[in-house]
């Protein structure tokens, strides 16, 4: 085995080690933490804690789902592309697999909860792609007829996420750091960002793997951008602050 294979088994692992390493970050230090109150009504603890949801979901989605060498989500892809005759011509690389979710987790994520420390909005789009992701587990699970136990995924997308969901939606009325127009915008981008996944292998099928990954990096930022232009930028505008 070489060290590319290596890479392709080992990267979910050290998605988990690094969950670890920031959910004790974020438990036992204030170092994620933009205020004195509790960690869930804080806008910034609650942003740097989805990279750490995203890696642990990855695990699940990965690391606990191969059969025969193979990772049962990919296999599943192909599948449903080699079924579908538009996705036929579909030319995603293997790398797009690990590239747009390490580039989502490891370093979109963690840029999107610096900046939400002077724009909460910028931070809790991530909320509404997780949100649409939870929905594409369910839908996919029943549309499939397959267990949840053999859905890769299934447990931290379609329950963690919610769960995380609602956890924000209520730090929101508690804390009332910002506004329903605010966390409309967040989550409507956040959403939009999930949707794009889809532009990125229609985009293969004319652009072939340079183009997804092009596609993934941009796809990995686009909530966090989305969120930016629509909310004033850096700087949260005035009108979407506290309810």
């Amino acid at each position: 085995m070489n060290s590319i294979d290596v890479f392709w088994y080992a990267w979910p692992w050290f998605g988990l080690g690094a969950a670890v390493v920031m959910l004790v970050v974020l438990f036992a230090t204030d170092a994620c933490r933009s205020n004195d109150g509790p960690r869930w009504r804080d806008p910034v603890w609650l942003a740097w804690l989805m990279p750490a949801a995203l890696m642990i979901h990855q695990f699940e989605e990965y690391g606990c789902h191969v059969s025969g060498g193979e990772y049962d989500m990919i296999v599943t892809m192909a599948t449903l592309f080699a079924s579908n005759p538009i996705m036929a011509g579909a030319n995603v690389p293997l790398l797009h697999f690990p590239l747009m979710n390490m580039v989502f987790a490891w370093v979109a994520l963690p840029v999107a909860a610096i900046l939400s420390k002077r724009n909460p909005v910028i931070g809790l789009s991530s909320y509404g792609f997780i949100l649409a992701n939870a929905l594409v587990h369910v839908v996919s699970t029943i549309g499939f007829g397959v267990s949840p136990l053999e859905s890769p995924g299934f447990f931290t997308g379609a329950l963690g996420f919610v769960g995380l969901f609602v956890v924000m939606v209520l730090a929101l009325r508690k804390g009332g750091f910002m506004n329903g127009r605010a966390l409309a915008i967040a989550i409507v981008c956040g959403i939009a960002g999930h949707l794009l996944l889809a532009a990125v292998y229609a985009l293969s099928i004319v652009g072939g793997a340079p183009a997804v990954v092009i596609g993934d990096v941009a796809v990995s930022f686009a909530p966090a951008i989305l969120a930016m232009a629509a909310s004033g930028g850096l700087v949260m505008k005035e009108t979407l602050g506290k309810a």
